[in-house]
């Protein structure tokens, strides 16, 4: 008698996809307070969303049909243009494609891509974010108090890197009524700013409160500011251990 063999699962694989980043990047870029509607239809709207930029004349002249996921409209005449990929070991070609996008852009004379970023992952594995700023001749990475900025920018600071002309910020301080205000901060934070002060136990926290947290501590210029020195902002949630900075 002849022994059976077990038959293969015709079951694909599940597979991750880019709707994922595609709810990260809004729910991020509203957390830190940019209007994520169509700058086209709503007047104070900063955020076109795929083909919603090809509506914007000079974009689509120099795009033709292509398009990222995202381009923030920073002013009049500076954009932010934004890449997915669904994993994360894809950001380097998220990052590249943001650049391509970017610079088929800036054959412009009316308009400008002045930062780009790079999104790779998905809501299981985590997302990793990096950005680049446009000084006149390359795109370089985004630093602030000498850090790589590893999340997406807020509104004052793409302004300031704007204004600059320059990828690095230094002495940057963060306005902390400002920062309690956010919605997505919330009581997770304090609660984490609470044990770091008493130098309680590590605490688990969401990203995004982790991501607002660090950028808190990390650009504060308090005497008693302490930092995180466990803290992967890439993770879906990660496990914060504050000490003396």
């Amino acid at each position: 008698m002849k022994k059976k063999t077990a038959r293969k699962s015709s079951t694909p694989k599940p597979r991750n996809t880019e709707v994922h980043a595609y709810i990260f990047i809004k729910r991020e870029l509203e957390a830190l307070g940019w209007d994520t509607r169509n700058p086209d239809r709503i007047l104070t709207g900063q955020v076109y969303t795929q083909n919603e930029c090809l509506g914007h004349p000079e974009i689509q002249k120099f795009l033709k049909q292509d398009r990222p996921e995202n381009v923030v409209k920073l002013s009049e005449q500076h954009f932010w243009v934004i890449e997915a990929k669904k994993d994360r070991n894809q950001i380097e070609q998220a990052l590249q494609e943001a650049e391509d996008y970017a610079r088929a852009i800036n054959d412009s004379d009316l308009i400008q891509v002045k930062i780009i970023s790079g999104v790779a992952g998905n809501e299981i594995d985590g997302f990793i974010v990096e950005s680049r700023f446009f000084d006149g001749k390359k795109f370089r990475p985004v630093r602030i108090n000498s850090k790589d900025v590893t999340g997406f920018i807020p509104p004052d600071t793409a302004k300031t890197l704007v204004q600059t002309n320059k990828p690095e910020i230094d002495d940057f301080q963060v306005d902390e009524a400002l920062f309690f205000s956010n919605r997505n901060s919330g009581k997770v934070v304090q609660k984490c700013l609470t044990q770091r002060v008493k130098g309680a136990t590590p605490i688990t926290i969401n990203r995004l409160a982790a991501s607002w947290t660090c950028a808190l501590l990390n650009f504060r210029q308090a005497a008693s500011a302490k930092s995180c020195s466990a803290c992967s902002a890439n993770a879906a949630s990660v496990t914060v251990t504050w000490s003396s900075a």
